[in-house]
């Protein structure tokens, strides 16, 4: 089994959004799950893609997942 994490910076230049947007999701709630290792954020790659597919819109506004790859 393989567990593949990114860091808040990884996760922050994937959805080309700074660091501080990243923590001020994480203390409202928002964004995807989050574990805290040795005082380190870590997001896991599949919870990412799963907040990315969530957010996804099509051209009519209407959600519509898409494949997303880290």
């Amino acid at each position: 089994m393989t567990i593949n994490f990114l860091t808040e910076k990884e996760f922050a230049t994937i959805i080309r959004r700074s660091p501080e947007t990243i923590r001020q999701w994480r203390r409202s709630g928002r964004g995807p799950r989050w574990i805290k290792i040795g005082g380190r954020i870590l997001y896991e790659a599949d919870s990412v893609k799963d907040f990315l597919r969530a957010a996804a819109r099509s051209p009519g506004g209407s959600a519509q997942p898409t494949e997303v790859t880290t």
